[in-house]
């Protein structure tokens, strides 16, 4: 009878893990499969990432094992640390990858927001307003700086991800800081009566 499993580009396969997330493994006999097209496309289409998805497909695999069936999740036990281990790096290398190119987009994107912060502060320089449209040009200013800031917080989380698959920070730092990112507060430099 035939089975699928979804695969990547770089031949891993993908697992359901413990969590209920999908893991790459690199052995076929560790792979969640289905029973037929249909279904794994749908674990496919539904639950990866939509980012991650082109990345993936539906694959016909032979000779699959009764315990990697996807209904049924490996028990943690039935696998050493390595195992565990050698997961966690495979997926920290392909979050490492794919961090790689998310922050090339994102430095397009600053590149942008910066253009345009530029442009409303020339515009707010050299413009006289009634108190109307001195509003809109604050609104459209504070609407462009929250994105920048929004883009600049996920660089430094990318960075934060990168740092760490290559081994020169913990997985619990690394989610640690990621989580520290969305409680910064701003520091005033020299106007501290506005804060």
């Amino acid at each position: 009878m035939e089975k699928y499993a979804i695969t990547n580009k770089d031949n891993a396969f993908l697992r359901l893990s413990q969590n209920g997330s999908y893991i790459p493994v690199n052995d076929v006999k560790l792979a969640s499969v289905w029973d037929s097209w249909n279904k794994a496309n749908n674990v496919l289409k539904n639950s990866i990432p939509q980012r991650d998805r082109r990345n993936h497909k539906v694959c016909m695999i032979s000779e699959p094992t009764p315990e990697n069936e996807c209904e049924d999740p490996v028990s943690d036990a039935a696998y050493g640390s390595d195992f565990w281990a050698d997961a966690l790096m495979g997926a920290l290398e392909v979050l490492r990858q794919q961090s790689d190119e998310r922050r090339t987009i994102l430095s397009g994107e600053l590149s942008i927001l910066d253009q345009e912060v530029v442009d409303l502060y020339h515009y707010i320089e050299n413009g006289t307003f009634n108190a109307y449209k001195g509003w809109l040009a604050f609104d459209s200013l504070r609407h462009v700086l929250k994105e920048r800031r929004s883009v600049k917080n996920e660089m430094i989380a990318l960075d934060m991800i990168g740092t760490c698959a290559k081994g020169q920070k913990s997985v619990k730092e690394t989610v640690d800081g990621i989580r520290c990112i969305k409680e910064r507060t701003y520091t005033p430099k020299v106007l501290k009566n506005l804060f």
